[in-house]
């Protein structure tokens, strides 16, 4: 497959659940037929997990390949060497479209991007992220949809794909698919509607009739709708330019319909929140489902490892899953962890999931369980000690105290719904 300079496309569409992508479940055939279009060109992985269930916990992780213990509070990535600032140095073109406050230059992922528009700002200005917050929920209450639509993201994209020199890298964040769910067309009386209805289903869930939730998946179901349909005309644009390249479609995190009592995408280790949809376009590679256990921490040292740069360069966490791409059956990864909040960290193996929530130990069968509704942690004392301790070994960073309780760092969580709903202008 040699070591030349391969063009690289990233999509990453926030709130994605896997289980509404028709390649992953017959139940939503015909809602996303380029993503299953895509599907069946490349790789499906059907075992993807994002290291938090939001995008403050989660996008930092993997476009740092750093685990969120490691990195600092609030999604700050400081510092941290990115994918774009590897790739940069790499001698690559770069573009990062979006339309997320929590993805903006002063969180420091302008970093590596030759041009970088997150919608929010001019682009010579270099502000405060108090300040960028300001602006965005301004620019929010402007337009007629709560952020920058997928077709208007797509056509920045494209008409930088037009002047940009090869080897390029393009990152593409869509955010039509994070609430409040909007219909499409529906104006600015639509939007109010659908905040108002989102505000209550993340604020008062207890609340939320039969009829109201059935509305919230619906304008949910036509927001991924839509956004399917602009990834197909960005994956159109670049067809030719791309197609004996690297393209990988992810989610930051997922979704919930109270499914665990609550709407949105809280602090939480539950499936629907961290299993998260993986697409991969490989030369050589089409119609593959891997099964084997990947994290997005993965996503930076795959990517370094399809263009020959050693992610031993670097100091990353996660691992290159590319050999599973050229048909290796077996994986070395045999669990994942995610950290939806400072207090409350995860290990999940293919049939287990350990959580660790402050001062309570969870364990589920996710075989038998995939609910994750029956608590077996006393039943199955052994297997919670077993994940217990290699949860512990890869928390070594933190001492070497042996008491798992002492090894999380402290965090305030009480108040993150609300706080991330000011953030991004909702209240």
């Amino acid at each position: 497959m040699g070591t030349e300079k391969k063009n690289v496309i990233l999509v990453t569409i926030d709130s994605l659940r896997t289980d509404f992508i028709g390649a992953y479940d017959e139940k939503w055939q015909g809602l996303t037929p380029n993503l299953d279009s895509f599907a069946e060109e490349g790789a499906l992985f059907e075992n993807a997990y994002a290291q938090g269930s939001y995008t403050r916990s989660s996008i930092p992780s993997f476009f740092t390949s750093t685990y969120p213990w490691k990195l600092k509070d609030g999604g700050d990535i400081g510092e941290e060497e990115t994918l774009a600032t590897a790739l940069k140095s790499a001698g690559y073109n770069s573009a990062f479209f979006h339309s997320n406050p929590f993805l903006s230059r002063a969180l420091g992922y302008g970093k590596g991007f030759d041009v970088f528009d997150d919608s929010l700002v001019p682009w010579n200005l270099n502000l405060s992220q108090k300040r960028v917050r300001q602006i965005g929920r301004l620019f929010r209450l402007l337009r007629k949809t709560p952020y920058l639509p997928a077709d208007k993201l797509v056509n920045k994209a494209v008409q930088w794909l037009k002047e940009a020199k090869d080897p390029l890298f393009l990152w593409v964040h869509f955010m039509d698919p994070h609430g409040p769910y909007q219909p499409r067309r529906s104006g600015y009386l639509g939007k109010y509607r659908a905040e108002k209805l989102w505000n209550k289903a993340v604020n008062n869930p207890e609340d939320v009739s039969e009829s109201e939730r059935d509305e919230l998946i619906d304008s949910y179901r036509d927001e991924v709708n839509f956004t399917d349909e602009n990834v197909g005309r960005l994956l159109s644009s670049v067809e030719d330019r791309v197609e004996d390249n690297l393209v990988l479609i992810t989610a930051d995190h997922g979704e919930e319909f109270g499914e665990h009592g609550e709407y949105s995408h809280n602090p939480k280790p539950f499936e629907e929140l961290i299993h998260v949809p993986f697409l991969c376009r490989y030369p050589g590679i089409e119609g593959r489902r891997v099964k084997e256990l990947v994290s997005l921490v993965d996503i930076f040292p795959s990517i370094l490892d399809s263009l020959g740069i050693s992610p031993r360069k670097y100091e990353l966490d996660g691992r290159s899953f590319l050999n599973l791409l050229k048909g290796k059956e077996v994986s070395d990864r045999d669990f994942v962890i995610s950290q939806p909040s400072g207090q409350q960290i995860c290990l999940r193996t293919k049939k287990w999931k350990y959580i660790l929530d402050g001062d309570d130990r969870i364990l589920y069968d996710l075989e038998n369980d995939p609910g994750e509704s029956n608590d077996l942690s006393d039943e199955r004392s052994d297997i919670k000690e077993k994940l217990e301790r290699k949860l512990a070994e890869n928390l070594d960073n933190y001492g070497s105290s042996g008491d798992i309780s002492e090894i999380l760092p402290g965090g305030n969580e009480g108040e993150e719904t609300a706080k991330r709903l000011e953030d991004l202008g909702y209240l």
